[in-house]
């Protein structure tokens, strides 16, 4: 397809930040508390299981609800004792000096239930604008003592090269995100941002096992028409099979692939693994079926009842939340 073509086309799908955020989260939590909260990872015992509780504090939802992403995860502490934390992404926000106000409402409500468990709020702005001040809440001017205020991480205030230079799968996100925010005006600026991003994995050395995490990352927020998605698709899964098989695919192959390393994902395999065993041969391309074409029927079900979260749709069903979330998003739910 033509530049010129492609300049003519006006029409671009939104964005995913949200759900690609909560994967991200779900994908790397460790590294994220890790990045975000050093001081607060130190303290968390690892060896723990923590989950995600968003459904629990369902009932708090607030009239002023928060526009985005919020985010329940608890931990464990290395003393014992449960720590909840809450964290907000907010994408762009037409009051940011609100923000902290509804965030420390939140966490009044949840220690309000659970006053024996520590509990910590933070605020990831992706946005491209940069807000001072944006987790600090002063109801009173003249009363210096009554002050919230919470943790933080603006995007904006953050350097490409600066990101560039950390070894950290959410460095690694954020700036995706940051060529984002700048590139998503036209379809060749968001297709010149992923071939960015897909070099940028190539060159940087990451562990093969991790590929398909950060590829599954940019299917999700690089967004284009239904009319790129070929060329979206040859700029995505072939650079996944690079320096492993040698094809040449056509469209419909590529697509086969793509579903197959998604099943092959669910199952907890790398790719690695998957061409190993086979599953790919010269230019055939296998799906598996029977039990897993079920499976997908009932999560399908799951999703259009509405009754569930993302998350517990996951652990009903023994998957992955990025399984849930690549069906919703194929079957437009």
């Amino acid at each position: 397809m033509s530049k010129n073509n492609l300049k003519n086309r006006v029409s671009l799908p939104p964005i995913q930040y949200d759900e690609t955020w909560k994967l991200i989260l779900s994908l790397w939590t460790k590294p994220a508390i890790e990045f975000f909260l050093p001081n607060i990872a130190q303290h968390i015992n690892w060896d723990k299981k923590y989950r995600f509780i968003q459904q629990e504090f369902s009932k708090f939802k607030m009239q002023d609800s928060i526009s985005r992403v919020d985010t329940l995860l608890e931990f464990e502490l290395l003393s014992g004792k449960s720590f909840i934390l809450l964290l907000h992404i907010e994408i762009q926000s037409t009051q940011p000096e609100t923000i902290a106000k509804r965030m420390l409402n939140y966490l009044i409500r949840i220690y309000s239930e659970h006053p024996n468990k520590e509990i910590q709020s933070f605020i990831l702005y992706i946005g491209q604008e940069n807000y001072p001040n944006i987790n600090i809440y002063q109801p009173f001017q003249m009363n210096n003592n009554l002050r919230f205020e919470g943790s933080y991480y603006m995007l904006a205030e953050h350097s490409e090269g600066e990101l560039m230079s950390i070894k950290s799968p959410i460095a690694y996100c954020l700036l995706l995100n940051k060529w984002i925010n700048t590139s998503k005006k036209t379809e060749i600026e968001r297709l010149e941002t992923l071939r960015k991003f897909v070099q940028l994995i190539k060159e940087n050395n990451i562990n093969r096992e991790e590929i398909h995490h950060f590829l599954k990352i940019a299917d999700n927020l690089v967004t284009l028409p239904k009319e790129l998605k070929e060329e979206k698709n040859k700029i995505i899964y072939q650079n996944l099979l690079n320096n492993m098989i040698t094809l040449n695919l056509d469209s419909e192959q590529l697509e086969g692939i793509k579903k197959s390393i998604n099943i092959m994902y669910e199952k907890g395999k790398t790719v690695k693994d998957f061409l190993l065993e086979g599953k790919i041969e010269g230019e055939q391309v296998g799906i598996q079926k029977g039990k897993m074409e079920e499976r997908i029927e009932r999560i399908t079900t799951a999703l259009k009842r509405g009754k569930l979260t993302l998350v517990e749709i996951a652990e009903d069903f023994d998957v992955t939340l990025e399984f849930v979330m690549q069906i919703k998003k194929e079957k437009n739910l």
